[in-house]
């Protein structure tokens, strides 16, 4: 229980710092206009799931690796557990910061389906999931743990920066179809280098904080 609660708590204090890059991603992704202001719109709402997401993240991985599970097993039953908060959280929040909708009363009373684009997320997660608790069992051995978390964070989502743009932009409205974010353009290859990019920073900065801050509450609590 106690990987659990610092997970939770690691994951909290770390979005408290990066949620503004990841506003900005978002509004890149979609071709929205980048405004300075309300850089902390929807933030309310995913502070309350990000706790349980990181909670179940890290701390299915960790038990499952104690009771001697493989790190592939470990890893995409750990990715699984978190796309359960994940997806809604990541649904709701990509509307808000696109002013798609103006609070979470807006999703109830329009009946929308909160786990929409779950099988993009199930890829992208899973497949993130497993190059970063890779990298990162073989960096720790020899860095602390803020750098091997940065490094391993920025590295998978190089790796996944396609498919986050393809279940950023199905998961902005319900009238996006899956054969329209299927469908690149030469335009769009810049938005994904820029939004990668963004991405990498702001998760790889993300994870070396809730990684330090995982190793360290468990050493001293």
């Amino acid at each position: 229980m106690d990987k659990f609660l610092t997970a939770g708590t690691s994951g909290c204090l770390a979005s408290c710092l990066l949620y503004p890059i990841d506003t900005i991603k978002v509004r890149i992704q979609n071709n929205n206009k980048i405004l300075f202001r309300n850089l902390y719109k929807g933030f309310r709402f995913n502070i309350c799931c990000i706790f349980p997401e990181k909670a179940f993240q890290i701390g299915t991985y960790e038990y499952m690796r104690s009771n001697n599970y493989s790190l592939l097993q470990s890893s995409i039953a750990a990715s699984t557990m978190q796309c359960v908060i994940s997806t809604p959280r990541d649904l709701v929040k990509i509307r808000l910061q696109n002013n798609v909708i103006n609070n979470f009363k807006d999703v109830y009373y329009n009946k929308v389906n909160i786990y929409r684009g779950l099988h993009f997320n199930l890829i992208r997660e899973c497949t993130f999931g497993f190059c970063f608790f890779s990298f990162y069992e073989n960096l720790k051995v020899n860095y602390n743990p803020f750098m091997s978390g940065c490094v391993s964070a920025m590295a998978s989502c190089l790796i996944t920066s396609p498919i986050d743009v393809i279940k950023t932009r199905y998961q902005v409205s319900d009238k996006v179809r899956i054969i329209d974010t299927l469908r690149f353009h030469k335009s769009d290859f810049p938005i994904i280098i820029k939004s990668g990019c963004l991405r990498a920073i702001m998760v790889g900065s993300y994870y070396g904080i809730t990684m330090l801050g995982y190793e360290l509450l468990n050493k001293y609590i």
